[in-house]
């Protein structure tokens, strides 16, 4: 497996000052939060040769777009007239996936309504993401925060080109274990959120990895020798997390680096 960085470690960061810090801290890659105002520009509305031209900066650096990740949801209602532009984002930047959440049912809609949306929409999205060469990645997260839900609905869709992101807190919270994810997701997984945090009632507070509750631990176990082309995904909301990307990067880096000696894993 490699180790990539979330765009939401360093949000007023360019893409240069990305790269840079990718490099420093040896992440193979990038995946890039698009649609919420940070300052690396990949976003829709740049041209093409723009795009482009974040492509070659990556390229020359040796450091790989890994993926795009949005805040589109199969369940919202004009998620279809909104998927063209940013699949096009993620083929100019070489992306090999697209982040989608599936998104809570609409009142005005009946379960089975729900469920049949989701799964027209899902081919929809899969096969037009096809025509730019990438995959659609939908994540654990609520109402489908487990492995078991999204393999359900990936199934009955009968969808090709279709991914899964892990996120090893919202399935923690909703109390699948992380071998049962996996053995959920073998075949589909994508990407590994690798992040901690304090459960409240509230919802989560991130913390500096092995500081929280999530099963860290147990997840990097679980994933020993699966995989290589899984990627390991830094991500923090930085402000929750340490005010200096810098250095929450060199704490994520040497905590991570500690685990691993810890379980003689390497990543």
């Amino acid at each position: 497996m490699e180790l990539c960085l979330s765009t939401f470690v360093g949000p007023e960061w360019t893409t240069e000052r990305l790269v840079a810090a990718a490099q420093r801290w040896e992440f193979r890659g990038l995946e890039f939060r698009c649609d919420a105002r940070q300052a690396h520009g990949a976003e829709p509305y740049i041209e093409p040769y723009e795009q482009k031209r974040l492509r070659g900066l990556l390229q020359d650096n040796d450091t790989e777009a890994v993926g795009l990740a949005t805040s589109l949801e199969l369940a919202h209602p004009h998620v279809t007239e909104h998927l063209a532009t940013r699949l096009e984002l993620a083929g100019n930047l070489g992306a090999r996936g697209l982040r989608l959440f599936v998104g809570d049912r609409p009142r005005t809609m009946t379960a089975y309504e729900y469920e049949q949306v989701l799964v027209d929409r899902l081919r929809f999205a899969a096969t037009l993401a096809d025509s730019y060469n990438v995959e659609v990645w939908l994540e654990t997260h609520p109402p489908c925060a487990t492995g078991a839900d999204l393999a359900a609905l990936i199934g009955q869709a009968q969808a090709r080109n279709v991914g899964v992101v892990w996120d090893l807190v919202e399935t923690a919270r909703a109390g699948e274990d992380p071998p049962a994810t996996l053995g959920h997701l073998r075949g589909l997984l994508r990407l590994v959120r690798l992040h901690d945090a304090v459960f409240t009632a509230d919802g989560v507070l991130p913390t500096p990895l092995g500081d929280g509750q999530a099963p860290v631990e147990q997840v990097l176990t679980t994933l020993a020798g699966h995989d290589a082309n899984t990627y390991l995904c830094a991500q923090w909301i930085g402000p929750l997390y340490h005010r200096d990307p810098d250095a929450a990067l060199e704490t994520f880096r040497k905590r991570l680096t500690a685990l691993c000696d810890r379980l003689s894993l390497r990543v």
